[in-house]
Formats: C-alpha cells, sequence, structure tokens
C-alpha cells in the first residue's frame, strides 16, 4: 500500500511475511536465510531443573540510547536477572519457590543476521518520541559466541531432553 507509512523494521517483516507466503521452497529458504532461535532461560539455582523456551527470529532489537556500540547493546539482550527475594521463581518440575537465573540466549543464528536498531526514546517530560543521535558504532567483523547458549549456559545445566541435531555453530 503507496499509502501507508512504515519503518524498516516493520517493512522487514512484511517482505518476510510475503516470501514465506509464495511456497514452501521460498519460505525454507527465506528461514535459512534469515530464521534464528533465540532461547529464554530460567536456571535455578536452589534444584536441578532449567525452564527453556524457544523463540524464532528474524531481526534482533537492539537498544540504542545509552549504549556505544553494538557489543554492548547485546549484552543487554543477553544480561543475566536475578530471580530471588519477592521475586523467586516457582520451579515447573517440583513446585517449590527457588532461586533462579533467567537469561536470553541465542541457540541458532541465521547465515543473514539483521539488527533492528531502536533509535527512539520516549521523553517522559515533552510525552514524546525523540530520536536517538548519539554515535553507536559496528564492528567489522562480529563476533557472536559470547552470545551463545552453549557459552552462556552450563552444560551441566542443559536439559537433557533437548534435541540432539542441533549443531552449535556460528555462521
Amino acid at each position: 500500500n503507496t499509502g501507508e507509512q512504515k519503518d524498516m523494521a516493520e517493512f522487514f517483516t512484511d517482505l518476510i511475511t510475503k516470501f514465506e507466503e509464495m511456497g514452501p521452497e521460498l519460505k525454507k529458504l527465506v528461514k535459512t536465510l534469515f530464521g534464528g532461535i533465540i532461547t529464554n532461560n530460567v536456571v535455578s539455582l536452589d534444584c536441578p531443573h532449567v525452564s527453556r523456551t524457544k523463540e524464532e527470529f528474524y531481526t534482533v532489537r537492539c537498544q540504542v540510547s545509552d549504549m556505544k556500540n553494538l557489543y554492548e547493546s547485546l549484552d543487554e539482550v543477553t544480561v543475566k536477572d536475578m530471580l530471588e527475594g519477592d521475586n523467586m521463581y516457582t520451579c515447573s518440575k517440583c513446585q517449590k519457590k527457588v532461586r533462579a537465573e533467567k537469561r536470553a540466549c541465542f541457540r541458532r543464528l541465521p547465515k543473514i543476521l539483521c539488527f533492528n536498531t531502536m533509535r527512539y526514546t520516549f521523553n517522559m517530560v515533552t510525552m514524546m518520541k525523540e530520536k536517538v543521535n548519539s554515535h553507536f558504532s559496528f564492528p567489522l567483523r562480529l563476533d557472536m559466541s559470547p552470545y551463545m547458549e552453549f557459552n552462556l549456559i552450563q552444560s551441566d545445566k542443559v536439559p537433557t531432553d533437548e534435541c540432539e541435531d542441533e549443531e552449535k555453530e556460528i555462521p
């Protein structure tokens, strides 16, 4: 629709969706090129259980505000949150309140990794969106290994029911 304005992320999402609707071969190609898997992990500190949910992604949302570079933004995406005190986690296996660490990790990267840089913030004083114009740098060669699940989650905490056929590759 030429009368509709979209930002780059919305355009990219619409384009990927249109490609996927064009047939199973194209859908598979799009998933291979642009599709990755991120896992949301809750690792209990008081019992041996790990809760893991997988989520497919086509773009990685990266904050720009108060960040110097892409690595700082990726650190924020995969930051470890502690669940303790009033915010303790109820383990789905043993049904007890436990202390836990919650963290998102990249499980599988696509061949083409796309970033959606969040270049706007909301000003609570003016009640308007403002563009972030601070310098934000990107490396010439990106090392994603520090953000991968197999480097962020201890191997003794990986559930045994996980698929063995998924490789630990970094394209």
